[in-house]
């Protein structure tokens, strides 16, 4: 595995992190993560199930067809970008 999709995957987790930490105790819009209720141990499990799950599947993958890596690492970095601004957008509102 290459440096840069170790990086990406390391962003990955942050931005997810971050956004999961301003949401904690807000009310969920995201229906498949309990929408409508709290922002809790339950969302965050699911949250970070998919992202592991995600993780281990473009390990999987990556290792069988090694060209690719470049598209993970681009799609990485997006959802890290994502993940970022809704933590941005949930302080800002929670204020």
């Amino acid at each position: 595995m290459k440096h840069a999709l170790k990086v990406s995957i390391a962003a990955l987790l942050c931005g997810n992190a971050a956004d999961s930490a301003s949401s904690w105790g807000q009310v969920e819009r995201n229906p498949v993560l309990f929408g409508g209720q709290q922002f809790g141990a339950r969302s965050a499990a699911i949250k970070f199930g998919i992202i592991g799950a995600s993780v281990g599947l473009q390990l999987w993958f990556v290792k069988h067809h090694p060209k690719s890596e470049k598209v993970f690492v681009i799609e990485n970095f997006a959802l890290s970008g994502a993940f970022s601004a809704a933590a941005i957008h949930n302080v800002r509102v929670s204020k």
